[in-house]
């Protein structure tokens, strides 16, 4: 029969409560005497190794260099009132090996504890090594051999070296404790295995010194029981080439550079906490997790969707989260599985980069209000950003929206674009290019987009528009568009006039019609008139709409072979290949389309003609 912890030391620790203070008195066995083993009672002034008496407190505090070495089991009834390792000179290393041992009912135990009822404390020259290892002893064959090597008591304080190397991996290193300290001038080397800080119940731990996890190995904070809490204070440097996991508990950031791969933050049963406010490096919160504080200068921290079909929520506490750094809304977007990640109970006020990805059949929802300052930047780098009807935004900075993203508002959610914002999409094709969503669902009614400051279109990948070439980048599907922007640059004017077709267009190389790129321009290519002149045909013009109880019959003519699309607020939309010369095509009514036409009585019919890169654009308004 195997045991992983002995009956004994739990409940010496839990009576720890009931120790004042002053308990921890002058030494009452001390270690003399240089090297040697713990359990050899020549050591010790007492003339015995330390039984666990009441009022016990046990000193390795001579100086010198030296090392006392922990194998196996500790051989007394108890755990002393206290430990007190560390001279005023010279190193003093403790090397805890993890060796498993049979106990006096025949059973092997695979545990090696150094325990105290209050407190264990390591000054600034020692040394604690704690090696868990496959030897020592066993009852029968196929138990296992080796064992952990841990620290049990309510206090742990250390401002000297601890180095974790774990010879054998399946035996952590365990701190079993309610308050576990990194003084200033200590440090924590994780060089193999994990290391696991944990209780069954609620405990705190600060970081003022180093912490270092090499590759292969492992750092974990965690609660040990339901309901319980771990919270830790970082304040000095980490270095994370390997893995550091705050499982169910709170990473408290006041400063120290991280350095390596991002410390995980992940809620299980009951969601982690990232609580942000200084120092620089990485962070990462997987799934159902907590994000407040600042997220200073300097700093990235991603919240990722991991959950395959399901949706990952990330709160912020009911608080306004700063951004001066990085922040970076991920979905993986798997081909296969459908979800996306949820942002709520709180906002934002982003004043560093915005960072939001989703891919195929995810998106990123955003339940909560940004304040977009100057200076801060938005930027959709794919897939689908979506505003919902809990939150709104104000954007005095700037949003970029790449090829074939698309920047979503929905349940009546509201974003305005205020003086001093500018809107970016990016344009790699005639097809690829970003894009606003003005949505309506089932009950909050539509969004709302209201224009106002710059909307700079970029041309990417090399692609050069033709002249006059339209693109719909702000789609009204339910949604409303309301008023103009102050300017619109790069080469592109605005197009107000499809409104009641359902977009609102950017039109490359043609003149505002008034100043500031505000006004509403007919493309090149649509046919248009100046005065009483009129401008020569483009390479399509809608001749003729018919409709009948099914939809409509719309008679094109395109001078060059493409494909035509065409569409309008209330039609199916309709895809055909042409070649040049007149063509009738049968568009249907959407599900909408009657009762919209029959209060409108007019129908808008938009025709575009798509030859190789090229795409040119008329549209046509008919009365029914």
């Amino acid at each position: 029969m195997t045991r992983m912890r002995s009956a004994l030391i739990v409940p010496l620790a839990l009576a720890t409560f009931g120790v004042s203070a002053a308990a921890a008195q002058a030494c009452t066995d001390s270690w003399q005497g240089g090297s040697g083993s713990y359990n050899e009672a020549s050591h010790w002034s007492a003339g015995y190794v330390p039984k666990g008496e009441p009022g016990e407190s046990v000193c390795i505090t001579e100086s010198g260099s030296y090392t006392v070495t922990l194998g196996g089991h500790v051989d007394s009834q108890g755990s002393p009132e206290s430990i007190t390792v560390g001279g005023s000179s010279g190193t003093q290393t403790f090397d805890e090996i993890g060796e498993s041992w049979i106990g006096s009912n025949n059973e092997t135990s695979n545990f090696t504890t150094l325990g105290a009822k209050e407190k264990i404390s390591f000054g600034p020259h020692t040394k604690l090594i704690l090696d868990t290892t496959g030897g020592g002893t066993r009852y029968q064959s196929g138990e296992s051999l080796g064992a952990s090597a841990d620290i049990e008591t309510p206090t742990f304080e250390d401002s000297g070296e601890i180095l974790v190397e774990n010879s054998d991996p399946q035996w952590p290193t365990h701190f079993y404790v309610f308050a576990w300290n990194l003084n200033s001038g200590s440090s924590l080397d994780v060089e193999s295995g994990l290391a696991e800080v944990a209780d069954q119940f609620t405990w705190t731990g600060t970081n003022k010194g180093t912490i270092t996890v090499h590759s292969g190995a492992s750092l974990r904070l965690a609660p040990g029981g339901t309901g319980a809490h771990a919270t830790l204070t970082n304040e000095g440097p980490v270095s994370n080439q390997g893995t550091i996991k705050v499982y169910e508990g709170e990473w408290i950031q006041k400063g120290g550079a991280l350095t390596g791969n991002p410390v995980v933050v992940e809620g299980g049963g009951s969601a982690a906490t990232l609580n942000d406010s200084a120092g620089t490096g990485a962070f990462e919160l997987p799934k159902g997790d907590n994000l407040i504080g600042t997220i200073p200068p300097g700093q990235t921290v991603t919240a990722t969707d991991r959950i395959v079909n399901e949706i990952t929520g990330l709160g912020l506490g009911e608080k306004t989260l700063i951004n001066e750094g990085k922040l970076v809304f991920e979905g993986p977007g798997e081909a296969s599985s459908q979800g996306q990640l949820e942002v709520g109970h709180g906002g934002i006020a982003n004043k560093g980069v915005i960072d939001a990805s989703s891919g195929n059949k995810r998106r990123v929802d955003l339940g909560i209000g940004i304040q977009n300052e100057p200076g801060g930047v938005l930027d959709v780098t794919g897939g689908r950003l979506e505003f919902d009807g809990y939150s709104s935004m104000k954007n005095r900075g700037l949003i970029k929206i790449a090829p074939g993203a698309v920047f979503g508002m929905t349940q009546g959610a509201p974003v305005t674009n205020e003086a001093a914002g500018t809107i970016s999409p990016e344009i790699a094709s005639a097809t690829s290019f970003g894009k606003v969503d003005l949505a309506s669902a089932c009950c909050a009614g539509g969004s709302k987009f209201m224009a106002g400051g710059t909307v700079a279109p970029v041309l990417t990948g090399g692609f050069v528009p033709a002249k006059g070439a339209e693109f719909d980048v702000f789609e009204l599907n339910g949604g409303s568009f309301e008023g103009t922007f102050g300017a619109v640059s790069n080469g592109f004017s605005a197009d107000y006039s499809h409104k009641q077709s359902g977009y609102v267009g950017l039109v490359y190389g043609t003149a505002a019609a008034t100043g500031g790129g505000g006004g509403s321009t007919t493309p090149t290519t649509s046919h248009p008139t100046t005065g009483t002149k009129a401008a020569p045909p483009g390479p399509i013009v809608i001749e003729h709409v018919t409709a009948s109880s099914h939809g409509l019959e719309v008679t094109i003519k395109a001078s060059k072979a493409g494909t035509v699309t065409i569409s309008g607020s209330g039609l199916d939309k309709t895809v055909v290949r042409v070649k040049a010369g007149t063509r009738k095509i049968k568009v249907g009514f959407s599900r909408s389309g009657h009762g919209e036409w029959s209060h409108h009585k007019t129908i808008k019919v938009q025709a575009s003609l798509k030859v190789g890169k090229q795409s040119y654009g008329t549209s046509k308004s008919v009365k029914l």
